[in-house]
């Protein structure tokens, strides 16, 4: 019997808290999309999911909106957590875990939301589980991987050796969220059944700080138990992890360091477990800005500099200028842009870089992953640049179901 064939994704992020200018979903793009994400539900001390009190019209506004205006084609999902998130306390502990799963059910019901999405992107090795949190089998080998420590897990290297491959403890704790996550789910379901997503690390591996404490997603849980993962492979050159060197922030391909790009990542995954049609690649709609040390040398990529954060948008707004004078480049081989006036060096994905990434994150003579995703919408430009390169009408997308 042949296998059933599984959609395309188009997804994207919307964010609605006190850190974000908050775009009302009436402006946003809809028509381009299959679904959408409202961000952030919090996770108590209790494991229980709640949408914060002072936003929860503006969620219920979204739901109701989205599905207005698509008659209920575009799909919304609940996203729990945030970046800075961290989900082990909750995975470890059966009270929480419990509470976590009935809760975030309810929730996603009682708002409307047809799935949901788990936002823990740098989630922490945990102790040796309790005996009842501690799953019959081992977590399946991931790859005989060890991550070098660096000062940010995001410049961490990765290489492979054949020594000293310790079983991580906390994928246990993770692999029973999920597991009991999918079956809450499945049981609850008496029509429709919430899809159920996660947001993760551009890699399998989250290295450490201290070189031995290393997350390992527990990819085998991941493949069985979440409809798709979507992978933030952007951020590998910010300010923070690069304060003194400007470099390209979104790499897609990085021929002097393979760790710090997409593709590898996205390769990564891909090799420990997890098929490409479980895998939703990010498009970052943001970018971040350096001083350089001396605007008159060298002013390309990893040009000398010191340390902000800027949405597209904004990005657009000051580089388009008539009357500013910054100079844009596009440097192909690692799919990457940036803008630069004087001592102001930006760095970020325009168009081009959305509309290659696309093509070979989907490509069918590519890598021909699920989908993409942006991060997020509500950074795009007034007239929706980005939305529009990725998922617009002349965007490369294969045809039919994957």
């Amino acid at each position: 019997m042949a296998s059933r064939g599984v959609s395309r994704v188009k997804a994207g992020y919307w964010f609605c808290g006190p850190n974000f200018l908050i775009r009302p979903p009436t402006d946003l793009p809809i028509e381009l999309f299959t679904h959408l994400y409202a961000g952030f539900a919090e996770v108590n001390s209790d494991g229980s999911v709640t949408i914060p009190s002072s936003y929860s019209d503006r969620f219920q506004d979204f739901t109701r909106t989205v599905r207005e205006r698509s008659n209920r084609r575009v799909k919304t999902l609940l996203s729990i957590g945030g970046e800075g998130y961290d989900i082990s306390p909750v995975a470890m502990d059966l009270n929480k875990r419990a509470k976590f799963i009935q809760t975030s059910i309810s929730v996603a019901r009682s708002f409307g939301f047809d799935g949901l999405d788990l936002c823990s992107l740098y989630p922490t090795p945990t102790p040796t589980p309790s005996p009842q949190n501690v799953l019959p089998q081992p977590c399946p080998p991931i790859g005989q991987i060890i991550v070098l420590p660096q000062s940010c897990p995001q410049i961490g290297q990765i290489n492979v050796c054949p020594q000293q491959y310790p079983q991580p403890l906390q994928c246990s704790s993770l692999d029973i969220l999920l597991g009991e996550w999918n079956q809450a789910v499945r049981n609850e379901a008496e029509g429709d059944r919430l899809l159920l997503t996660a947001a993760v690390f551009h890699h399998p591996v989250i290295p450490g700080k201290d070189g031995c404490n290393n997350f390992w997603y527990p990819c085998k849980a991941i493949s069985d138990n979440l409809n798709w993962i979507n992978v933030l492979a952007i951020n590998f050159y910010t300010p923070s992890n690069s304060p003194t060197l400007t470099g390209p922030v979104h790499a897609w391909s990085n021929h002097t360091d393979r760790n710090r790009c997409g593709r590898s990542g996205i390769e990564e995954w891909i090799k420990n477990g997890v098929p490409a049609k479980k895998l939703v690649l990010a498009l970052p709609f943001s970018g971040y800005e350096w001083n350089l040390t001396n605007q008159n040398d060298e002013n390309g990529l990893f040009a000398e500099a010191y340390p902000a954060h800027k949405d597209y948008k904004n990005i657009h707004a000051f580089v388009s200028k008539r009357n500013t004078e910054y100079t844009t480049n596009h440097v192909g081989s690692y799919v990457a842009t940036y803008s630069q006036n004087e001592r102001s060096w930006v760095g970020y994905d325009d168009e081009r870089c959305i509309t290659r990434k696309v093509s070979e994150a989907i490509g069918e003579k590519h890598i021909n992953l699920r989908g993409c995703f942006a991060w997020h919408v509500g950074a795009d430009d007034e007239t929706w640049t980005l939305s529009n390169a990725a998922f617009g009408k002349d965007a490369n997308w294969p045809a039919g179901d994957l």
